[in-house]
């Protein structure tokens, strides 16, 4: 069933934008990318304290590559489906007072398939605008607490954490297109829909936990040998 997901979020895309514009459509080329990403949870764990120590959302630094395949719909709308691994995660800054008493790390490692649309206002060269969706495999998910006197303890999540997350991607760049290969950098925000948290074990304290991403993402298209469907 989750291959099958896979496959209907990703190739009926293609396949039905082939179908709507036959003359236009085409593999135009191959996609490498890499980045770095800033991610944080939607809200905090649920966890009691005192009055006089508070938990603060940080940012998580992860990193993101991947490879897709581009199409072309017209000379301003372009599509890239393919595969990606990123590390997603939030940090949980604890204060005592306003002094720093330590932190909780969650580190998300997925496996994803973003599909995007994007549209330039010029044919070649050009910034442009992109908007799609993601469905992700979740890997590993694991914590990290620096808050306690012995050094650094880790948790692993992946049983109280659910295996699939649903998201939709928005963001902006800008392409140099030369004869046979075209550098690009982007920003993309991610916003994750799915509640991943199974809310038992150690995850009982954190029930809600959806993902926010703000990723860099670089790389370079390869032009392939035009091939018209």
């Amino acid at each position: 069933m989750k291959r099958f997901l896979v496959a209907l979020l990703v190739i009926v895309p293609l396949s039905g934008a082939a179908g709507r514009e036959q003359k236009k459509f085409y593999i135009q080329g191959i996609t490498l990318s890499t980045g770095a990403v800033w991610s944080r949870y939607s809200e905090l764990p649920r966890v009691a304290t005192i009055p006089e120590i508070r938990g603060v959302l940080g940012n998580n630094t992860g990193a993101v590559a991947g490879v897709a395949l581009e199409a072309h719909l017209s000379d301003h709308i372009m599509i890239d489906s393919g595969l990606q691994y990123v590390r997603k995660g939030t940090a949980v800054n604890w204060y005592y007072f306003d002094e720093p008493g330590g932190k909780w790390v969650y580190n998300l490692d997925m496996l994803s398939f973003p599909v995007t649309y994007r549209f330039k206002p010029l044919s070649r060269s050009s910034p442009y605008i992109l908007a799609g969706y993601e469905l992700s495999f979740i890997d590993h998910h694991h914590q990290t607490d620096f808050t306690g006197a012995l050094g650094p303890v880790k948790t692993d999540l992946a049983e109280q954490t659910k295996d699939i997350d649903l998201g939709f991607i928005a963001g902006v760049g800008a392409e140099l297109v030369f004869k046979k290969w075209t550098p690009f950098v982007e920003f993309r925000y991610h916003i994750g829909l799915l509640n991943i948290s199974k809310g038992t074990g150690p995850l009982e304290s954190y029930p809600t936990i959806r993902t926010r991403a703000l990723v860099l993402l670089a790389g370079i298209r390869f032009r392939l040998k035009r091939d018209a469907l």
